[in-house]
């Protein structure tokens, strides 16, 4: 989580779920309307919404993830893994992850988590079993995640404060109608610019560009699927199964597969300690398995 100026800091999670925030949400524009920039909703409460569409749905998860890496010789590898993901109930956006490594044989048992807080930088943890150690991570949030093209900031979300945002247009992008925002950091990154362009019914992200300080892009975040599943209580859930990031010719991109997701299957507090990140997966968890 990026760390956001002080005096700018605000828990804005619980301000999108309450029912006086929706009124700021604009429904989806009817087919064919187009809003004159007056009527634009506003870029900040797009992206906390895109934030909470993305990041939070349900109150836990978990997921069976595989990640092919094809880097810029043509060589492809992959990572099989296991993600957990708990909202910390009343705790204003706060966050719970583990990520569990299955395959290959180099990254079998690897473990990482993540304490996710709102308005200052997260703790991360990870489990080497090569040396038997937990170490604590202190690499930058936008540093790349175990020679992928993700950043660690992207498995856990990026603060929607953390940006200034504008909604310059109402534009069909990719077969959907989308809200184009322009994003700029508040604090100096690896980018200077972004640009998402947001789905008007579910919110989701379907394509992100990050541009540097000539204005190139260097960086393309792309969602390929989404799929609605169902929650314990009867809910369709739209959730991105399938995405990748580009480099900027493209000739190296990592892609990032949710072959199975479930929400809502129970977890606790207590399943994102440092004990269980030395431990085999199934010598602690006793829930469903996604």
């Amino acid at each position: 989580m990026s760390r956001i100026p002080a005096g700018r800091r605000r828990v804005v999670i619980p301000s999108i779920l309450a029912a006086g925030a929706a009124a700021l949400l604009l429904a989806p524009p009817a087919e064919g309307a187009t809003p004159a920039p007056s009527r634009y909703p506003s870029g900040a409460v797009v992206m906390e919404r895109c934030v909470a569409a993305w990041y939070y749905p349900g109150r836990d998860m978990v997921a069976r993830l595989r990640m092919e890496i094809l880097d810029r010789g043509g060589k492809t590898s992959y990572r099989e893994m296991t993600m957990f993901r708990k909202n910390m109930a009343g705790d204003g956006g706060e966050q719970r992850y583990l990520i569990y490594f299955h395959e290959p044989g180099d990254v079998r048992r690897m473990t990482c988590m993540v304490w996710k807080h709102i308005g200052g930088d997260d703790e991360r943890w990870m489990y080497v079993p090569a040396i038997d150690r937990i170490r604590r991570v202190a690499a930058p949030e936008r540093s790349r995640f175990l020679g992928s093209d993700f950043v660690r900031e992207e498995f856990s979300g990026r603060d929607a404060d953390a940006d200034s945002h504008r909604v310059v247009e109402l534009v069909r992008h990719r077969g959907r109608m989308c809200w184009k925002v322009e994003s700029t950091p508040r604090t100096t990154t690896d980018f200077a610019h972004m640009t998402t362009w947001v789905d008007t019914t579910t919110y989701l992200p379907w394509t992100q560009e990050f541009r540097n300080r000539r204005d190139d892009v260097f960086r393309t975040f792309t969602v390929d699927r989404v799929k609605e599943i169902r929650a314990p209580d009867g809910r369709k859930i739209p959730t991105i199964v399938d995405r990748s990031v580009w480099g900027r010719d493209r000739k190296n991109r990592t892609r990032l597969i949710h072959k199975r997701v479930r929400y809502d299957v129970g977890l606790t507090d207590d399943d994102f300690t440092q004990q269980h990140l030395s431990m085999a997966l199934e010598g602690w968890y006793r829930g469903p398995r996604p």
